[in-house]
């Protein structure tokens, strides 16, 4: 991969006696992700370092999130949250080295979906969405609560088994509820008015919000802020007003595969006024695990009628006349095998609309933290 840039490291180069560079697997706005390996057992990380060549006041800002950023990560220890293996500085910059994820980002595998004119799979992102709001939940839980603030698809990876892992804390505070913090920084198809200092400060609502956009966009495909629609409602800050015109357009319009239950969930996550939203991480995992619920108790229920046409059948088989059976032996050879074959297809498709009902999402099954 080409380094845009300008970062020197380069694959065999070493840090710390510790490290060797193998090759550099991203890059974005304020630096590049490289692989490397431990020499003294032949792990692998991720190696993460910021951008260099800025004005110096520009690079400031870069290393101080970098060191945010692993000083916040550095205590947090949850199984949706990548692992840290250490943080250092080194000549020009500073380096987070931290597990390597190789399943890829949600928005590279909304990309590939979007490729093949499909959408991802609802139940899949479903479990996406439970496993994030249990990192948010277990993260706003702190003393003091960490506000991640610029969630989105691009920042959740997967690990190699499929789980979710939340990357990118460069922006993420602890938040001091007393004077709280808002500055205009993030992504802004995800931003919230409180991002803008808009509507209050940010807080753990903030991150509902941004949770509402990620999840928005993995079921359809657009961003909340492109379907926002003009409404009567008015709020006092014609700044909301001009970038918020109006509520998105629900999830289940633009994909017939959503349920109109988690499109109302995502709406209420995407309220421009942060009282209107979900209050908790807590409680949009509560709303997700219900729907959950729902979506595997429905499958019993919808079988029911093709399980009695089954039994009917069955017993109509059961009830006829020896009579009729007989004169049955009587058809031509050619017929009989074709109306026992055809009486066995009935059957198999049956069994197969009784057991192949809409399977109940599932959701990969991750330890709570203590």
């Amino acid at each position: 991969m080409v380094d845009p840039l300008g970062i020197a490291l380069k694959p065999g180069q070493i840090l710390r006696d510790t490290y060797q560079v193998v090759e550099q697997i991203g890059a974005g706005a304020m630096g590049a992700i490289y692989r490397v390996e431990e020499l003294k057992n032949g792990a692998q990380w991720a190696l993460k370092v910021p951008k260099t060549g800025l004005p110096p006041e520009e690079y400031s800002t870069i290393i101080n999130l970098y060191r945010s950023e692993a000083e916040i990560l550095a205590k947090l220890s949850h199984p949706n949250l990548p692992q840290v293996r250490e943080h250092f500085p080194y000549p020009g910059g500073h380096c987070l080295v931290f597990e390597l994820l190789t399943g890829g980002s949600l928005d590279q595998h909304l990309a590939r979906a979007q490729a093949s004119s499909q959408q991802l799979e609802v139940a899949q992102v479903v479990g996406w969405g439970v496993q994030i709001a249990r990192a948010l939940e277990y993260l706003h839980s702190r003393q003091p609560p960490v506000i991640l603030k610029d969630l989105k698809p691009e920042n959740v990876m997967l690990a190699g088994d499929g789980s979710v892992r939340l990357i990118d804390f460069g922006i993420a505070k602890e938040h001091n509820s007393s004077g709280g913090h808002t500055v205009a920084i993030g992504t802004e198809a995800y931003a919230a008015p409180d991002h803008y200092g808009l509507m209050g400060r940010t807080d753990e609502r903030t991150d509902l919000f941004t949770f509402g956009a990620t999840l928005y966009h993995l079921l359809t495909g657009r961003t909340q802020r492109e379907t926002r629609r003009s409404s009567s409602k008015r709020y006092p800050n014609s700044a909301v007003q001009a970038l918020f015109p109006g509520p998105p357009q629900p999830a289940h319009e633009l994909n017939v595969q959503v349920p109109p239950e988690l499109s109302a969930i995502a709406q209420r996550c995407l309220e421009i006024d942060p009282a209107q939203r979900y209050q908790s991480a807590s409680e949009v995992r509560a709303a997700l695990e219900a729907l959950i619920g729902d979506t595997a108790a429905a499958p019993n229920e919808r079988a029911r009628p093709w399980q009695a046409l089954r039994q009917s059948l069955e017993k109509l088989q059961r009830t006829i006349p020896p009579s009729l059976r007989t004169s049955m032996q009587g058809l031509p050879k050619t017929l009989a095998p074709t109306l026992r074959e055809s009486w066995q297809q009935a059957r198999a498709l049956l069994d197969q609309m009784v057991s192949g009902v809409h399977a109940p999402v599932a959701v990969p099954a991750t330890p709570r933290p203590a």
